[in-house]
This record gives structure tokens, C-alpha cells and sequence, in this order.
């Protein structure tokens, strides 16, 4: 059996770090997904159920917001339960394996939930990589006056082989 779910999309509503009877930190939220194929009149968009535990939770709670991008890599978990009329009912929600930046610069002025921008540690563009405290090792960039600089790979002689 396989269990995977991949979302890229915008943070609904504010995740809240809050930490459980176990003592354990966890963040609730939602997250919103266009869809791909759409009527031209109106887009569809689809919400989804997020819990995201322990360093996954506070990794978002410290650098995401409500309307930043993510990208969240997970499972797909539902519990039975009866609705306020007495029905039978399914709650859907994501766990979170993973979390990632997307790539999508911040404003320097939005950063009420302590997000992240260009200036901050995110050493980004590309939808994988994620915060980082390394400075200008190998294969790390860098942003000087908004332009993105690589470093340069050790020569042939720095190679212990």
C-alpha cells in the first residue's frame, strides 16, 4: 500500500503552533489549491486539512503565513465521525512529511508571522530548496543587490579521490 500526497498552494488561515496533551508541538491549518482545469467564468480552487507535527510544525508556524506559498509533502489520513445532526461523516486532512518554500519572494513589510525574504537566510528560487543557516558553502547562493550569485565549485586538486 502507498499513501502520498503532494499540495502547492496558498496558507488559508493562520497556522498556530500549539502543543498537545503529550506534550508534542503541532500546527493546524488550511490550505487553498487552484485547480488545473477550470471554466473561464470562475476558478475553482479546493481546501484542504493540514496537520503538521513536531519540527514540521514549528518550521511553518516560524517562517509561513496566511496567503505565503507552500509546498507540503504528506499523507492522506480520514476519521469517521457524526455530523451535528447525527450523520455519518468524513474528515480528510494531510499529515506533513515535508514542508517547503516555494520559491515565491516575500515583501519585506509582510513579515508579521516572522516569514521569511531575500534577506532573512532563505537561500532560494528553486521550489526545493528551504531555510538555511549555511553561508556561501558550495553549491549555496547568495543575493547581492537582488541579483543571485553562485559560488564556485572547489578545483580538481580539492577532491580527496
Amino acid at each position: 500500500m502507498y499513501n502520498k500526497i503532494t499540495v502547492m498552494g496558498r496558507i488559508a488561515t493562520i497556522p498556530e503552533l500549539k502543543t498537545s496533551q503529550n506534550g508534542i508541538p503541532y500546527a493546524r491549518f488550511r490550505v487553498a489549491v487552484n485547480r488545473r482545469f477550470h471554466n473561464k467564468d470562475n476558478e475553482q480552487v479546493d481546501f484542504f486539512n493540514v496537520t503538521a507535527w513536531r519540527n514540521n510544525a514549528e518550521f511553518i508556524c516560524k517562517y509561513f503565513s496566511k496567503g505565503s506559498m507552500i509546498m507540503l509533502d504528506g499523507e492522506m489520513q480520514t476519521q469517521q465521525y457524526e455530523d451535528r445532526n447525527g450523520n455519518p461523516a468524513t474528515w480528510y486532512e494531510i499529515v506533513v512529511d515535508r514542508a517547503c518554500f516555494t520559491g515565491e519572494a516575500k515583501k519585506e513589510n509582510n513579515n508579521a508571522n516572522g516569514g521569511y525574504s531575500r534577506n532573512s537566510g532563505y537561500n532560494g528560487g528553486g521550489s526545493r530548496r528551504s531555510y538555511s543557516n549555511r553561508q556561501n558553502g558550495y553549491g549555496n547562493s547568495s543575493y547581492n543587490n537582488g541579483q543571485q550569485t553562485f559560488n564556485e565549485p572547489p578545483v580538481a586538486d580539492d577532491y580527496p579521490f
